[in-house]
């Protein structure tokens, strides 16, 4: 899940793009400011907690997956297309930095899982095929050959035997 700068960046959009209505499940930062968490549409990646295999060894690709994604979006604006909701009604957002998709780059890097369950028609393709390479490359979380729980599995209580 993407905690989006969404708010801040809705502020310098032009009138006309703010007149969108959309719902969404806010947090409450303060007293006058909300939080808006969106899903990533069409991909899963590692838990924070989550560790993968490397050499028989767990090591915690959960947080490096996070450090990687912090990396991509640095300082930069977000553009968030919504492509859907789950079934909790959170948004599924595509999110792209200087036009590039950074769930196609997070994959293609070995930090994320195509999410068949959530990825969008028109996106299954391109996504897919960022992950066979990450996987062939043996990036990010597949280095070495190594090994991963898919996160939706992980979150219900699959483990790797270097977890147990």
């Amino acid at each position: 899940m993407i905690t989006a700068r969404a708010l801040a960046l809705a502020f310098m959009l032009p009138a006309t793009a703010l007149a969108a209505e959309f719902e969404a499940r806010p947090h409450a930062h303060d007293g006058d400011t909300y939080v808006i968490s969106f899903r990533s549409s069409g991909i899963d990646a590692p838990e924070l907690k989550q560790q993968c295999e490397y050499r028989g060894e767990c090591w915690p690709c959960g947080r490096q997956a996070k450090r990687v994604l912090q990396g991509l979006l640095g300082e930069e604006n977000v553009s968030f297309r919504v492509t859907g909701t789950d079934r909790y009604g959170w948004p599924f957002v595509q999110a792209f930095v200087d036009g590039e998709d950074i769930h196609e780059i997070m994959l293609r890097r070995g930090w994320a899982m195509v999410y068949d369950r959530y990825v969008p028609d028109d996106l299954r393709k391109r996504y897919n095929a960022a992950q066979e390479a990450a996987v062939e490359d043996q990036a990010g979380m597949w280095r070495g050959g190594g090994r991963a729980i898919r996160p939706w599995l992980w979150r219900r209580g699959e483990r790797l035997p270097c977890e147990q």
